[in-house]
């Protein structure tokens, strides 16, 4: 694939990873700088999408990957015990560790069995590509 993680990223990929097994559905919530995401894919929609997959299956894990800590916060609030992340990330896309935590991020998401995903978003579109797992855009 077109992004490659080092030795040592893909390390604390499968160290993330290792534990998902196959109930753990991504979860890719786009909010800081993208418009039509942010109006599609509301907060509501991702909660509405998730609850359907505990439904149908209630060993489901979380892999949750967002720009937004309030809505990490909000969906640890609403799904305890249920949400994954790489907690320590760095936010900021114009560092070599913000990037890093990116393709972290990216991998995990395509390591899950399935991705609920933000509309107009290509990080979504890639993460589901990557290992071709169903993709889910909440919203629509």
């Amino acid at each position: 694939h077109l992004f490659m993680p080092t030795e040592v990223l893909e390390k604390r990929i499968q160290k993330i990873t290792a534990g998902f097994g196959s109930s753990c559905v991504g979860v890719h919530i786009r909010r800081t700088d993208n418009q039509p995401a942010i109006g599609k894919s509301s907060t509501d929609a991702f909660l509405h999408s998730m609850q359907q997959e505990l439904s149908a299956d209630p060993d489901t894990m979380f892999y949750l990957a967002t720009d937004d800590r309030s809505e990490e916060s909000r969906l640890r609030e609403a799904f305890p015990g249920r949400i994954l992340s790489n907690r320590d990330r760095c936010l900021r896309r114009d560092s070599r560790e913000g990037m890093q935590d990116a393709l972290l991020d990216l991998y995990s998401l395509a390591a899950t069995r399935k991705i609920i995903g933000s509309y107009f978003s290509s990080f979504t579109d890639i993460a589901a590509d990557m290992q071709k797992i169903p993709l889910v855009i909440a919203g629509e």
